[in-house]
């Protein structure tokens, strides 16, 4: 109503040029010097070009407009006239209307950003696409002024959405690296209980703590160390287990090592390094009754076992030829002595062309056919007092028929469970330079030495 307001004029001669004021309003309007005893001594006012007979004191606005008193008065004036005022009249209407675009453009012509980022927020909040709408948020950020509280729910908005997209217990580092840029946002425009569950989804035990401290949740702190303890303690059961284990493994009781492992998994079933390790002790696990051995620098074949059966598809030994039965020789000691018989096979076993029936003992050695066409040689061992070789396929076995002593007198036997054990009755062994017990359940590529740090005496390739 002011501002529409006439008074009279006493002159209209322009104003002294040299006015800092008026140096800054002649390109829009020409100024005149009005009547003191309407306007007070030394006001003056100005008289626009598009409304010749309006005329506008210089007191209108928040202060009296007076020569020299205010150039931030001068500076609202100023935009009131060159247009900012009317840019933000048109954001305004603009925002009314649903237009935000136009209105991000008019905010930002009227030199406003803190109202261009709230808008931007506004824009982010009707975003369905998670990624746009925090596009819109971080320009939201870049936007703002510095400490304005604008800026502050920018940023808060853009770190609730990154922690809200953070799913899954797997975290590749970017998510990781955002998560943490997102709960250090989050403290620092106060609000710990979200950042504690930004955190939270870090697996961060430490700044969950401190930020629930910060909020001063002390329920949900108390459950968050707890529970911290409780993982400590697993974490410990596991090491202990693990590190059992290992020792079992290494100083040879395969079995108990598998049983440690076993106690493991129970407590971390999903652990992959506990199951590969289990799977290499079972890969690996020797059993009979073949064994193939390095003893020295000599490769040895052994068959273990207190006798053992030749056949095609059942045995010890087996021999994939049509002429030989299911099962058809059996090696074995009776009563002190090395028998061969067979076992009623369908094209028979010959001695020097002779059908074998019944059982003949081994003698020094005898020359068998199985089925007419596979010759086997069984014969006394030279390597082992006591034990039996037998030749097939162009391939030569030591058959202990029973458990094997080797030249030191360190023994090897088939346990119950078929699983190849080394009986230490001559002396230590040891695996590099740790000694092992003095029985051993044998895997694949174990090597033992007499000696610390020796060369090994007793390798096992198969």
């Amino acid at each position: 109503a002011r501002e529409k307001s006439v008074f009279p004029v006493r002159e209209a001669h322009p104003a002294d040029s040299n006015s800092p004021l008026f140096k800054s309003l002649r390109v829009h309007c020409r100024v005149h010097r009005y009547d003191p005893e309407s306007l007070g001594e030394g006001a003056y006012a100005v008289k626009n070009r598009r409304h010749p007979n309006a005329v506008f004191p210089l007191d209108v606005g928040w202060t009296r407009y007076c020569v020299g008193r205010s150039r931030s008065s001068t500076v609202g004036f100023f935009d009131r006239f060159s247009g900012k005022g009317r840019l933000r009249a048109r954001a305004k209407q603009a925002e009314l209307r649903g237009d935000l675009a136009a209105a991000v453009e008019c905010w930002a012509g009227a030199e406003a950003p803190d109202e261009v980022a709230r808008v931007m927020l506004i824009q982010g909040d009707s975003e369905l696409n998670a990624e746009a709408r925090l596009k819109r948020y971080t320009q939201a950020v870049s936007v703002a002024t510095e400490s304005g509280p604008v800026r502050r729910d920018a940023r808060v908005k853009r770190a609730e959405l990154i922690v809200a997209l953070a799913d899954g217990d797997a975290l590749s580092g970017v998510v990781r690296r955002d998560l943490l840029m997102a709960a250090k946002e989050l403290e620092e425009c106060g609000e710990p209980e979200k950042a504690a569950d930004a955190y939270a989804k870090m697996k961060d035990v430490e700044g969950e703590a401190r930020a629930l401290a910060q909020a001063g949740d002390v329920d949900k702190l108390e459950s968050v160390l707890s529970g911290e303890q409780e993982k400590d303690r697993a974490v410990r059961d596991k090491r202990r287990l693990f590190a059992d284990a290992e020792l079992f493994s290494s100083s040879g009781d395969r079995r108990q090592a598998l049983s440690a492992l076993a106690e493991l998994q129970k407590v971390a079933p999903d652990d992959a390094m506990v199951r590969d390790r289990v799977q290499a002790i079972q890969g690996r696990k020797k059993q009979g009754p073949r064994v193939d051995l390095v003893v020295g620098d000599v490769p040895w074949k052994v068959i273990l076992g207190d006798e053992i059966v030749i056949g095609r598809t059942e045995g010890s030994l087996l021999i994939a030829s049509s002429a030989v039965s299911r099962e058809h020789l059996r090696i074995a000691r009776v009563d002190g002595e090395i028998v061969v018989s067979d076992l009623k096979s369908r094209n028979g076993t010959q001695l020097r062309g002779i059908a074998l029936t019944g059982t003949i003992p081994m003698g020094d050695g005898v020359d068998l056919t199985l089925g007419r066409e596979v010759p086997v040689r069984v014969l006394p061992s030279t390597r082992v007092a006591g034990a039996v070789e037998v030749e097939a396929l162009g391939s030569l076995y030591l058959v202990p028929l029973g458990a094997l002593t080797l030249p030191n007198g360190w023994s090897l036997r088939s346990a119950e469970d078929g699983w190849v054990e080394l009986e230490l009755g001559g002396g230590p062994a040891y695996f590099g330079s740790v000694a092992t017990r003095d029985q051993v359940s044998l895997l694949v590529g174990d090597a033992f030495s007499t000696e610390r740090g020796a060369k090994p005496f007793l390798r096992v390739v198969g």
